[in-house]
C-alpha cells in the first residue's frame, strides 16, 4: 500500500535504482552498451528541447543562448565515450574496455560532486534536477565502480610509439587543457571573449570540464590498445561529435539565434581544434596491420599507474 501512495518521479526513481543493481550483476559488456545507448538518446532529446530541460531543472534562473550551447557541448563530450564503444562493442581487448569503464567512473564521478556542491551552494536548483540528473548521475557512479571492482581493471602493459598514439597524446593534452580551463576557472573563460558568465553558466563549464576530464581516459589509456582500429574509433568518435558540435554552432549563428561575437568564434575554435588531428589519425594509416601485439600482457591499474 506505501507505493500506491508515492509519486510518480518517486516511482521512476526507484525503478531507476533496481534497473542499476540488475546492472551491477551484469557482464561489463552490457553495461557499457547499455549505457552507451541511453546516453545517445538522451543526449538526443536534450539537444532538441535544451531549453525546456534548463527550465524545468532550474528555479528564478533566464535562460539564454549560452547556457544552450553549454548543454549542447555537455552532450557532445557524454556522446564521444559512448560512440567509442558503440565502435568498438565487437572488440576482444580487455583495455578497450577497461578505458570506457575509466572514463564513464571518472566523468559521472566528477560531475556528480560538482552537482552536489553546487547544490548547495547555488541553490538554483529544481526538484527535478535532482530526480532526473544528480541521481542518475550517482547511480551510475556506483554501477561503474562495482563493475571496475569486479573486473579489476585489467589493461594491456605494453605502449609503443606510432603514429597513432602521438595523435592520441595529442588529444589527451587538449582535453586535459580544457577540461582543467572548465573546472579551474570557468568565469576567466566568459570573460575572456566577453561574456558575462552568471552562476549556471559557470556550473554548466564545470559540468563540461568533468566530462572532458572523463573524455581524456580514452587517449590515455587507448594508447595501449591491442587493435588499431580501437585507437581509430576514438579519433572517429571525436570526429564525429566535434562535427555534431561544430554544425549546431554554424547552424545557429547562421539562423541568428547564436551573436556574431567573440564567445562563437571561440566555441568554433574548439571545436577545430579538437576534431583535425582526429581527422588525421581516422585518414592515416591505410593498409597497416590492425594488431600489434598478439598476446598482450596485462596488468590493472593499480599496478601500471602506481609505479608512475
Amino acid at each position: 500500500m506505501a507505493l500506491l501512495n508515492l509519486d510518480p518521479d518517486q516511482l521512476r526513481v526507484g525503478l531507476a535504482i533496481a534497473f542499476a543493481c540488475f546492472l551491477c550483476t551484469c557482464k561489463l559488456r552490457t553495461v557499457l552498451t547499455v549505457e552507451a545507448t541511453l546516453s545517445i538518446v538522451e543526449g538526443t532529446c536534450t539537444v532538441l528541447f535544451a531549453k525546456d530541460v534548463l527550465q524545468r531543472y532550474t528555479t528564478g534562473v533566464s535562460i539564454d543562448v549560452q547556457h544552450e550551447y553549454l548543454v549542447t557541448a555537455r552532450v557532445a563530450l557524454l556522446a564521444m565515450p559512448a560512440l567509442t564503444w558503440l565502435l568498438s562493442s565487437i572488440t576482444t581487448d580487455t583495455t578497450c574496455r577497461t578505458a570506457i569503464l575509466v572514463s564513464r567512473l571518472v566523468g559521472y564521478g566528477l560531475t556528480a560532486v560538482f552537482m552536489i556542491i553546487e547544490h548547495w551552494r547555488l541553490g538554483i536548483f529544481s526538484r527535478m534536477h535532482v530526480l532526473y540528473s544528480l541521481v542518475p548521475c550517482c547511480l551510475w557512479v556506483f554501477v561503474m565502480t562495482v563493475q571496475l571492482l569486479r573486473t579489476g581493471g585489467r589493461v594491456s602493459t605494453s605502449v609503443r610509439t606510432t603514429e597513432l598514439n602521438q595523435l592520441l597524446k595529442y588529444d589527451l593534452t587538449v582535453m586535459l587543457v580544457f577540461a582543467a580551463a572548465d573546472i579551474i576557472a570557468p568565469r576567466f573563460f566568459g570573460h575572456f571573449v566577453g561574456r558575462t558568465v552568471e552562476p549556471l553558466h559557470a556550473f554548466l563549464h564545470r559540468i563540461n570540464g568533468a566530462l572532458a576530464l572523463g573524455a581524456a581516459a580514452l587517449p590515455a589509456i587507448g594508447q595501449r590498445f591491442m587493435y588499431r582500429r580501437d585507437k581509430r574509433n576514438i579519433l572517429v568518435a571525436r570526429v564525429v561529435t566535434c562535427t555534431g558540435w561544430l554544425l549546431v554552432t554554424v547552424v545557429g549563428y547562421q539562423r541568428g539565434r547564436l551573436p556574431a561575437t567573440d564567445s562563437t568564434l571561440a566555441f568554433m575554435a574548439q571545436s577545430i581544434i579538437l576534431m583535425i588531428p582526429a581527422l588525421i589519425g581516422c585518414l592515416s594509416g591505410a593498409g597497416r596491420p590492425v594488431i600489434y601485439l598478439p598476446n598482450p600482457k596485462h596488468a590493472s591499474l593499480h599496478e601500471i599507474f602506481g609505479k608512475m
